[in-house]
């Protein structure tokens, strides 16, 4: 039988997602979803390197997908997007283009896309065991309600081994424009990608981040309250271009941060302090997952 999905998120990008999720087989493997999504961000525009124009986006899509169930291991997707949407900028425009950039922008989106996940985690919050992988690749396209035709891909990569109460956990992210002109820019600058820096410090089409975690469990919360406590160490790479070509190891973005980290009832939470490679703090207090 088919099921309902709807999530919200709330904070500085707040999001709500429903989904109607129906099975087309006995055994449940192939599978029809339909699902609706609202969200509020930031997005960072490429001005003239470095400078870039902060918009702030709201967007609205539906997506139709045909789905292949992979068991316990994960699900297969492809399906279409189309959706709509409005920018606004925030604050005053670069000086080097104040009488080009437009204070609100509207734009349709449309086109192709895949998702692939392989889930082997036996707790998404705060892993010990197991490894968890996803693409996802969009390719806008003009006949389908886009604006131009693009693509692009991310990707991300994790895994997690345990020694009694000590945890070794591996986080990799990857971007792409895949070549093409996308108008899509990604940031990092967050918890455990690149934590030591802010979102609008680190932007781009291509690139990605690394991060090697220890987790120490140091108690058990209430069974009514969760599950346990942590405290976590990181060490991290980042960094995104706007260019295949523009791509350098040697240009990496370093952090390092500490954390104490709770697995409740209502998701992860973090408490956590980074540094950047040129020792300027950040400090986070986190709800959610952070992968």
């Amino acid at each position: 039988r088919g099921e309902l999905k709807v999530t919200a998120e709330v904070g500085e990008d707040p999001t709500a997602f429903a989904e109607i999720y129906q099975p087309l087989t006995l055994g449940q493997t192939w599978f029809v979803a339909a699902s609706v999504v609202r969200t509020r961000d930031t997005n960072l525009l490429p001005v003239e390197d470095p400078v870039f124009a902060k918009y702030r986006t709201d967007f609205a899509a539906m997506e139709v997908d045909l789905g292949l169930q992979l068991g316990r291991f994960g699900e297969l997707r492809f399906g279409v997007t189309r959706g709509v949407g409005r920018s606004r900028l925030q604050g005053e425009a670069p000086p080097e283009r104040s009488d080009e950039l437009p204070s609100v922008v509207d734009f349709d989106r449309g086109g192709l896309h895949f998702v692939g996940v392989l889930d082997q985690f036996d707790n998404m919050n705060f892993p010990r065991h197991g490894f968890f992988t996803f693409v996802d690749y969009f390719g806008s396209r003009e006949d389908l309600g886009g604006e131009l035709d693009y693509d692009r891909v991310l990707g991300f990569l994790g895994g997690a081994v345990t020694h009694g109460r000590h945890t070794a956990l591996g986080l990799v992210n990857v971007f792409s424009a895949l070549g093409s002109d996308s108008t899509e820019t990604f940031s990092l600058g967050r918890l455990f990608a690149g934590s030591g820096y802010r979102p609008d410090e680190i932007t781009g089409r291509y690139g990605g981040s690394a991060a090697l975690l220890y987790l120490l469990r140091l108690s058990n919360l209430p069974p009514t309250l969760g599950d346990g406590i942590y405290a976590g160490l990181s060490i991290e790479a980042a960094n995104l271009w706007q260019e295949s070509s523009q791509v350098d190891l040697g240009d990496l973005k370093y952090s390092a941060s500490i954390s104490l980290g709770l697995d409740t009832l209502f998701g992860p939470i973090y408490l956590a302090q980074a540094f950047n490679e040129d020792g300027r703090g950040i400090t986070y207090l986190f709800i959610g997952r952070t992968f």
